[in-house]
């Protein structure tokens, strides 16, 4: 289970609504303890993608080595990055499958369309007995809606 305030649910809606026709993308920091993923604050990064940025993402890495930075005295980390699919479902691409790099990290997808947010689904990489591929996580939020409009 991955945990959000829904504050933070709503400000990764907007920035996919937003960036549309564009991906958007950013980072996520927070504590895994007893099988629980607590996203603690998310961090907006610019798309730096060289490529097609409608159905590609990269975090910028001086946005990533910054937070990490500012994070060696702390508690939290980065568990993972979020990042949009203009007029994609909320689960991962075959490009999203060949660029894991860390496998610890969540992925939260949003799913948006007309610059409208449909769903958002966190997932985890899962080693598979010839490949990475993912598994959904359920998303609990804390402190209002979801920025679909359900409650948390």
């Amino acid at each position: 289970m991955i945990i959000f305030n829904a504050r933070d649910l709503n400000k990764m809606a907007r920035a996919a609504e937003e960036e549309y026709p564009q991906e958007c993308c950013g980072l996520l920091v927070g504590r895994f303890e007893n099988a629980v993923w607590e996203v603690k604050d998310i961090v907006p990064s610019k798309n730096v993608t060289p490529y097609d940025q409608g159905n590609r993402f990269e975090i910028d890495p001086i946005t990533r080595l910054k937070l990490q930075k500012d994070l060696r005295d702390s508690p939290e980390e980065v568990i993972g990055h979020y990042h949009s699919h203009p007029d994609g479902a909320a689960i991962p691409s075959s490009i999203d499958k060949a660029s894991i790099w860390e496998r610890n990290m969540l992925w939260v997808i949003i799913s948006v369309a007309k610059a409208r947010t449909i769903e958002i689904v966190a997932h985890r990489v899962i080693e598979g007995s010839e490949e990475l591929s993912f598994s959904p996580i359920e998303i609990h939020t804390i402190n209002g809606l979801d920025p679909v409009g359900h409650s948390g």
